[in-house]
């Protein structure tokens, strides 16, 4: 580490140098190239990015699905198979991973309301969720909400657009 925190590998991002909260009080990240919506839109449209499509999904089966490897969520009654998002995600894979085997509906609704999930999506659909979602496990606390999980950094080093103010 160099002495503003940044990576000597300038290729390699530092985690907590290039994850922000926005006004809105979203997580976002900085994604590599080529990670991006209009890339994600590319490699998903008229395609079955699922590792399997079910007839119905039960609690017990999501819950199993909980890993970067193979991490399944529920939204609003439809189970998708996100293994191949995670990358793409704005909120970066962590911030995602808090819901997965999970019931991420409210968790969604919180922070993307208005994203069109149904149309992003509909290339991970395993199938619908059959059964009850109080069987599932909570969705857990956002990375930079929950203070264990925060680096200590002392603030006087962290970089800012401020820092870079031309006047």
């Amino acid at each position: 580490m160099g002495k503003w925190g940044l990576s000597r590998d300038p290729v390699i991002p530092v985690p907590w140098l290039t994850t922000a909260k926005t006004e809105y009080g979203r997580n976002k990240v900085l994604l590599r190239p080529g990670k991006g919506l209009m890339d994600w839109i590319k490699i998903s449209t008229n395609k079955s990015l699922a590792s399997q499509r079910l007839p119905s999904v039960t609690a017990e089966e999501l819950i199993k699905h909980n890993k970067e490897n193979d991490c399944w969520i529920l939204l609003f009654g439809n189970v998708y198979d996100v293994t191949k998002y995670l990358e793409y995600h704005p909120g970066g894979i962590p911030e995602l991973m808090r819901a997965a085997g999970t019931d991420a509906s409210d968790l969604f609704n919180q922070y993307h309301a208005w994203v069109n999930y149904q149309n992003m999506l509909k290339a991970c659909i395993v199938g619908p969720f059959r059964g009850s979602a109080s069987k599932l496990p909570r969705a857990k606390d956002a990375i930079l909400d929950n203070p264990s999980l925060k680096p200590s950094v002392p603030v006087s080093t962290i970089l800012t657009m401020d820092s870079f103010a031309l006047w």
